[in-house]
């Protein structure tokens, strides 16, 4: 009980909850900071509690207290002080609780300890990484300056105060805060809102304080002038000439000081740096307006781009994203590009010479690393070439080995005239227009006539090939012939170029329609050369005609990273995002695609189609007409143009795209498909399929997407279209036999308690945890969609519970919708009213309300989750549908008592555990086929023996019984299938458990607990990797749930990863800190990491909690041991047997009691009893590291060897 607050003076001795308010720690606009010490005898705790004293505040300054309260519960961040709850008051102040700092401000910790400049740096990069973490949440500092960064005696930096805003200005509340300080940005100085640019001028500030008076120790002076120019350019006065981000800052003064070593000469990269060095090859501008020199430049620029990526050690942006960049601006290219350093110059041809002056920039430094002259033969322009290249590598990877620098500087061709006219087909390559493309295969052409053996220029012809029939300027049956040719002709020459090898799988994907030679050719060029974007675009086609949608996107960004600046690779993955049904993220592609080259007909395409999925029809129709202009006679924007006008209503804009294309047809080439898609959008059905039927036949490459285009889903019930499918020879098609999958990837989702509104649920006669009843069986039922992925609702009160916003729960959640909903009694029932959220958008998704005369959950349930499944999923077919639909039972009074068990058992604790299986049990009495409920009470008995609380031999057929009759009623219910794997490995039947888990998974990938126990079994068998895969799989699914974290901080101990155990354990520690489960996990990790003090604290804190539970014997008798206090350990394994005489001990604990102190017969006696007892933690057994001290002993490699061997690593 909170006592009031009439005095601000601390010894008032006011509370909040369990904290007594001492001294005052500070104060601000916003309220004011006190001490409070822990006083309800709990255990010991200081914390800092920012109060809003009733009276003291108005509306403005009490919603920005609450905002600056949600947003400090928003932030999880090692060096952010943590947030530990909120709320009001019994007299109406408003309070939050935070981590209590003890430490000095950053100047005097640096002054203090007489930090060098390096060490000044250690602490400046938990800075920026704390500040980079608060803006990647949406929050701005607001105020950074050394009062808010604190350093606690161990150099931990803890930043406090973070302002009231988030980074968007328009969704501020707070009005701009005017300057105070040297550390604040001038425009705050001028009453502006804070931005992300602010932060950044702050911390730039902070830099330069850290600077002064620091004992930079030698060579520091010769990069003062380097650390000034960073300073600068945080500083800038105008925020757009500052660093982006705090990152961004920080890799600068990494790479200053990082490089300081190397002597100048090699651009200050050592070899033994794990990052590879990243380069730009800048365009090199032509001196005067010769246009062959102006080819020159970019010929030039393309040929040692090509060059220099055949090696593995060094980044290379491809040219199609330096072209918009000018040499005369190096430092602003390296920056908007993200490189390590730029090569730049101007080029001339005069009089048969070629003149090039190249400089070697070093973008963190804002320096020249080497600055050459070349002047070569204009006959001979392999050997200048070969002289950039020479100088060019030593600068920036000196210790290259000698065989990669053979490679290198071995040239492409020894004909110059094949070299220059390569050259002059890139520079026309690079303008992508009917024009210049032409021009750039007659070059190609002309370059592999005098050098059959050039490799390059093969490589082009086979694009100009591929592109000509993807873009429909060439019938398919005339072009892939031709750029399959030209490609087999370059393998022949280099059969491990990735560039080659990637166009090879695009065309075994594209014209043999051949996916599993694709995937292998294309892995085959990754392997060679894995920063090849065109590599991972074609891998990314290949996952995405598929249906593998979240593969397919990952690679296509994969590839426009490596592309960043071409307006080509952004429309790529516009063009994925379109495809799998992400079609925000596919305009939003396209628009910048658009917005990088203005006027682009392929740009003006993909966002016209785009628009036309979300229904924007006026302007999709208004730029796929100026695409269809541009591109004359081309197709593809013409079918699309007739999808924009269907969704205007109009038909007869329809008939005249289709009579032109028809028209078209008989003159020239019009690919089938593209009139088949033309039909599609009039309605005419029949005429779509003739023409997919020819577009078949005719090996369109078009119809690799027949099985995932968005277009297609209103013909995808019509049998031709089945037929059709299954002829492209896809994957997808074998997937299922009622429909592919179509409907793009899983939709993100959490089910929030719903709300009580005008009285209590007592008062009304209504179970109190019907709220979360409610939202629990609405998770469940929604989870049995495939196309659903829903958080648990363990995760989903967890985050209830720290925040009040549902848009801030689902970020929290990391959900892409979340359902909430409000109950309300009225006179003659109760009504309730249900809202999808669209977390991102922020805004309501849908709507609606129900009323219900009695509150019967399962019509609710069958009304909310259909509608809410439809909202989120375009295409439901009869599978989805009968996933919908499934109930469980339909005895309203046995859900009830399901729902309420499983109310219980989120708490997960052993107090409720009875409480779940008298509810459950409750259940299939009203409903004796209430497949759930049997599995409820398996999973049940499977934890009671877990933890101790049934033996073996009362638990096991127990959970087998039941088990059974839920399969018998239920064969595809995964949570039964993963409870049967759980006893299949309690009765040390390895293979058999295994299958039931993989079984679990197949049938419900998204349920958390399938991948938890697969991962114990694979990290118990050795296979760790494996396991802590489905383990991160597993915590993903059920974030803030305490048992995941539980588990994950287990296995990464039996992993032997003991940094991240005790890491995890914090993570526990500060989520759960009265759990007993916490301070063991705690316990057993900090032991292994050679903290014996603490790990002895916790192991006694763990005994103080739960006194009854044998779980925390042994990790507490190692900890007395190691302590130098075996006798109390020995005190405590008697307590437990005197114990055992009257309940049942699971021997396993005794054993490794007995192993902590030394009487290593009766361990293995008891190891041996767990053994034939059949006890669940022998999974554990041959990783577990308590047992190291045993491992040479026989009885041990006898046990595993009659435990049937198969968790042996």
């Amino acid at each position: 009980m909170s006592e009031p607050l009439r005095n601000p003076v601390p010894s008032a001795a006011a509370r909040i909850g369990p904290y007594r308010l001492d001294t005052v720690l500070g104060r601000d606009s916003v309220g004011e900071v006190y001490l409070g010490v822990r006083v309800d005898g709990e255990f010991n705790q200081r914390v800092a509690v920012k109060l809003l004293q009733k009276g003291t505040f108005d509306d403005v300054t009490l919603e920005r207290f609450k905002r600056e309260r949600q947003i400090a519960a928003s932030l999880n961040h090692p060096n952010i002080a943590h947030f530990y709850g909120g709320g009001t008051s019994v007299d109406g102040s408003p309070y939050f609780v935070m981590e209590y700092v003890e430490g000095a401000t950053i100047l005097e910790y640096c002054d203090r300890h007489r930090l060098s400049f390096t060490e000044r740096m250690v602490i400046f990069r938990q800075i920026c990484q704390a500040i980079q973490a608060a803006h990647e949440a949406d929050v701005l500092h607001g105020d950074i300056k050394p009062e808010n960064i604190l350093v606690t005696d161990d150099g931990t930096v803890k930043l406090l105060d973070f302002g009231l805003r988030r980074c968007d200005p328009e969704a501020s509340i707070a009005p701009g805060r005017v300057a105070e300080s040297k550390f604040d940005a001038p425009e705050c100085a001028r009453g502006e809102l804070a931005t992300v640019d602010s932060d950044v001028y702050s911390l730039g500030v902070i830099l330069s304080q850290l600077s002064k008076d620091a004992d930079a120790g030698p060579g520091f002076a010769a990069l003062a002038s380097g650390l000034r120019v960073i300073v600068a350019k945080a500083t800038a006065e105008l925020p757009e000439d500052r660093y982006r981000e705090a990152r961004d800052l920080y890799k600068a003064v990494e790479y200053l000081f990082s490089d300081s070593s190397a002597p100048e000469t090699v651009a200050g990269t050592p070899t033994s740096r794990s990052r590879k060095p990243t380069l730009a090859i800048l365009p090199f501008d032509a001196e005067g307006t010769d246009a062959a020199a102006d080819a020159f430049g970019v010929g030039l620029a393309d040929s040692l781009v090509s060059r220099i990526s055949r090696l593995a050690r060094i980044v290379v942006r491809p040219t199609t994203s330096v072209l918009s960049f000018s040499s005369r601006k190096p430092f602003d290219a390296g920056l908007r590009l993200g490189v390590d350093f730029v090569l730049a110059g101007s080029s001339r041809l005069s009089d048969g010479e070629a003149y090039l002056s190249a400089s070697l920039y070093n973008v963190a430094k804002r320096n020249a690393v080497w600055c050459r002259e070349f002047v070569e033969d204009a006959s001979d322009l392999i050997e200048l070439e070969d002289s950039i290249c020479r100088q060019l590598t030593g600068a920036l990877l000196p210790e290259l080995p000698r065989e990669d620098r053979e490679e290198l500087h071995r040239p492409a061709t020894k004909d110059n005239e094949a070299y220059a006219a390569y050259l002059r087909g890139r520079f026309h390559w690079s303008r992508f227009t009917d024009e210049g493309l032409t021009a750039s295969l007659e070059e190609f052409r002309r370059a592999v006539h005098r050098d059959p053996h050039f490799l390059l220029p093969y490589i082009g012809i086979a694009d100009f090939f591929i592109w000509s029939a993807i873009f429909g300027e060439i019938a398919s049956a005339d072009a892939f012939p031709e750029a399959a040719a030209a490609i087999d002709k370059a393998i022949s020459i280099d059969a491990d170029s990735a560039e080659a090898l990637s166009r090879k799988a695009f065309i075994e994907l594209l014209w043999k329609r051949d996916w599993k030679e694709a995937e292998r050719l294309v892995r085959l060029a990754i392997d060679s050369n894995p920063d090849t974007p065109f590599a991972h675009e074609c891998l990314s086609n290949i996952y995405c005609s598929q249906g593998i949608f979240d593969e397919a996107v990952s690679e296509i960004l994969k590839a426009e990273a490596l592309d960043p600046f071409a307006p080509r690779a952004v429309l790529m993955s516009s063009w994925t995002y379109y495809l799998c049904r992400m079609n925000t993220e596919a305009t939003q592609k396209a628009r910048k695609a658009l917005a990088m080259a203005p006027g682009m007909p392929q740009a003006m395409l993909h966002l016209g189609n785009s628009l036309t999925e979300a229904g924007e029809y006026d302007e999709a129709v208004k730029l796929l007409r100026l695409s269809a202009e541009s591109w004359k006679a081309a197709g593809l924007p013409r079918y699309m143009l007739a999808f924009a006008r269907a969704g205007q209503g109009d038909k007869e804009s329809i008939n005249k795209i289709i009579a032109k294309l028809t028209e078209l047809e008989s003159s020239s080439h019009v690919k089938p498909y593209f009139l088949a898609m033309a039909f599609l959008a009039g309605g005419e059905h029949d005429r779509a399929f003739e023409y997919f039927e020819k577009a078949l036949n005719e090996g369109n490459e078009w119809m690799v997407w027949f099985g995932v285009d968005p277009k297609l889903d209103q013909i995808r019930s019509d049998p031709r279209y089945r037929s059709i499918l299954e002829r492209t020879g896809n994957p997808i098609a074998l997937e299922t036999t009622t429909a592919p999958r179509t409907d793009g990837r899983e939709r993100s989702i959490a089910v929030l308690p719903f709300r009580l509104i005008g009285s209590s649920a007592s008062a009304l006669g209504l179970p109190e945890f019907l709220g979360t009843a409610l939202a629990d069986a609405l998770t469940l039922r929604l989870s049995n969609v495939r196309k659903l992925k829903v958080r648990p609702t363990s995760s989903v009160v967890v985050s209830v519970e720290r925040n009040d916003d549902p848009f801030e729960c689902g970020s929290e959640l990391d959900v892409e919708f979340v359902v909430d909903g409000i109950l309300r009694a009225a006179s003659d029932g109760m009504r309730l009213t249900v809202q999808l959220l669209d977390v991102a958008e922020r805004s309501v998704r849908w709507s609606a309300s129900f009323f219900e005369s009695t509150v019967d959950l399962l019509d609710l349930e069958d009304s909310i989750s259909e509608q809410v499944t439809r909202s989120l999923l375009t295409h439901i077919d009869d599978e989805m549908a009968s996933q919908m639909a499934k109930r469980g039972t339909s005895n309203p009074a046995a859900l009830d008592a399901y729902l309420q068990g499983r109310f219980f058992w989120s708490q997960f604790s052993p107090e409720t555990f009875p409480k779940t299986l008298a509810s459950f049990q409750r259940a299939v009495e009203l409903d004796p086929e209430f497949a759930a409920a049997y599995a409820g009470l398996a999973d049940f008995n499977g934890w009671a023996l877990i933890y101790g609380l049934l033996p073996p031999d009362v638990a096991l057929p127990q959970m087998r019984a039941y088990l059974h009759r839920a399969l018998e009623i239920d064969p595809g219910l995964a949570e039964a299938h993963a409870a049967l794997g759980l006893y299949h490995s309690n009765m040390q039947e390895w293979e058999k458990s295994e299958a039931c888990y993989r079984r679990a998974i197949e049938l419900n990938p998204n349920y958390p607990l399938g991948h938890e126990w697969l991962s114990s079994f694979l990290v118990g068998s050795g296979r760790t990797a494996e396991g802590l895969r489905e383990l991160e799989k597993a915590e993903s699914l059920d974030p803030l749930s305490l048992r995941p974290k539980v588990l994950t901080a287990w296995t990464y101990y039996q992993a032997r990863d003991f940094t991240r155990a005790v890491a995890k354990c914090d993570e526990l520690l500060a989520l759960a800190p009265t759990s007993m489960q916490s301070h063991v996990q705690a316990c057993n990790a900090l032991l292994q990491a050679g903290s014996v003090d603490a790990s002895l604290r916790h192991g006694l804190i763990a005994e103080e909690l739960a006194p009854d539970s044998p779980l925390v014997l042994h990790p507490l008798c190692f900890s007395l041991v190691a302590a130098g206090r075996a006798g109390e350990a020995r005190e405590r394994i008697e307590r437990w047997r005197k114990i055992a005489e009257e309940r049942y001990v699971g021997s396993y604990f005794f054993a490794l009691a007995f192993f902590a102190v030394g009487d290593t017969d009766r361990g293995f006696d008891y190891l041996e009893a767990a053994r034939k007892n059949f006890d669940p933690w022998l999974v554990w057994t041959a990783v577990e590291p308590k047992l190291d001290a045993i491992r040479g002993d026989d009885r041990y490699a006898e046990l595993l060897r009659r435990m049937n061997g198969p968790q042996l690593p």
